[in-house]
């Protein structure tokens, strides 16, 4: 609970039970002949004001859907993570991959005494890099667009 909204019940419960004590005579007369029924009277208006905080939208049920739409985030925030990982290791092995490919092909280039070198690089390979690296920035670029 935020300090801002612990004052707001907490307010509104001081408020009611200042009223009730100068308005109801006999509210009084039981406060003071019986202080549980005050801790019982407490309770009820303790409820009508968690009860008033919630219907401004800032109460204990915010609170507890705010938690449930955590619970749900935070599983989105997982997948998020687990695809940001994977498309990271595709374009980093990609790259390797890449770089493997042309390795292995650097005796040939180098025997036939050619002043460039030029890789035959498969194209699947190079398709497969970019979606990832694509991909990896859609997941990663700015969210304006889809925060609605």
């Amino acid at each position: 609970m935020t300090e801002v909204e612990g004052l707001r019940s907490a307010a509104l419960l001081t408020s009611a039970f200042a009223e009730k004590m100068t308005v109801d005579d006999g509210f009084r007369q039981r406060v003071a002949a019986d202080p549980k029924a005050a801790v019982d009277e407490l309770k009820k208006l303790e409820s009508q004001a968690i009860g008033q905080v919630d219907a401004t939208g800032s109460g204990v049920a915010a609170r507890a859907k705010a938690a449930a739409e955590g619970q749900a985030a935070s599983a989105d925030k997982l997948v998020y993570v687990i695809a940001v990982a994977c498309l990271g290791f595709v374009s980093v092995a990609v790259v390797f991959a890449i770089f493997g490919v042309a390795w292995s092909q650097l005796p040939k280039a180098g025997a036939a005494g050619a002043s460039q070198l030029n890789f035959a690089i498969p194209d699947g390979l190079v398709a497969l890099g970019s979606a990832a690296i694509g991909a990896l920035a859609g997941l990663l670029g700015p969210l304006s667009q889809r925060r609605g």
